[in-house]
């Protein structure tokens, strides 16, 4: 039903699309024959093009009618990340950006959540590695690979312990704002048991031990429980999100 280059005449364009657009002021009600160019017009935002599509998945292409671009609306707000509606009733497209805002707010504890379960975990492997003796087995052995070859088994985990904790510190502050007392308390559980752990490894690389085996079983225990916290955080706020 299209040429490009050429007008063709659209029998029949719904109301929704041209209504008020094409030569009146006000609105119009029913259907008007018009004269819409194709000419492969493409969208781009912030330098990517957009393929516009409708709701089932097939792509729209936009066409000028008299000078005027139309685009498809659903195609350009989910680009956009604007939520888009249909109100046959009244014919009326609805635009919204609080359930996009929402959703953000959402995938921003849901990634906070999920760097706090990494980081519990991480401290529960450490802190195994204590209490089964392979920690003070290797604790001075220079890594000959990774991240981190050239420095010692000790040293290594403290810059690890460090760089996690500075990792969910940038979580902490992005999400700060959206952040309940119970995420608030948790943020900060990890940091006092990140410290302790740390604590420990100084201890058994000077060969001063300063801590006693019911301390780092302890210190286990919390990192198990902590990090079951954060993992039901995390669905939690999923289902809530998107279940």
């Amino acid at each position: 039903m299209k040429e490009r280059g050429k007008g063709f005449i659209a029998g029949m364009l719904v109301s929704a699309v041209l209504a008020g657009t094409i030569g009146t002021a006000a609105a119009t009600i029913g259907s008007r024959t018009v004269k819409a160019d194709y000419a492969d017009i493409k969208i781009t935002l912030n330098g990517s093009q957009i393929t516009p599509k409708d709701a089932t998945g097939a792509t729209v292409e936009p066409f000028s009618v008299n000078g005027t671009t139309y685009l498809p609306v659903r195609a350009v707000a989910n680009a956009l990340g604007v939520d888009v509606d249909w109100n046959g009733d009244t014919s009326t497209v609805i635009l919204s950006t609080e359930k996009s805002n929402e959703n953000i707010d959402y995938i921003m504890k849901l990634g906070f959540y999920k760097k706090l379960s990494e980081g519990f975990e991480e401290l529960e492997s450490l802190l195994n590695g204590i209490l089964n003796g392979s920690a003070a087995a290797t604790i001075n052995t220079v890594l000959k690979e990774g991240p981190y070859a050239g420095m010692t088994f000790a040293s290594a985990t403290q810059a690890k312990l460090s760089n996690t904790a500075e990792l969910i510190d940038s979580h902490y502050d992005a999400c700060f704002a959206i952040l309940n007392t119970d995420d608030i308390i948790l943020a900060s559980d990890y940091t006092i048991l990140n410290g302790k752990t740390a604590s420990f490894f100084e201890s058994l690389s000077t060969g001063s031990q300063t801590f006693t085996k019911n301390d780092v079983q302890q210190a286990y225990f919390d990192a198990m429980m902590y990090k079951m916290s954060a993992d039901t955080m995390f669905w939690e706020t999923y289902q809530s999100a998107f279940g």
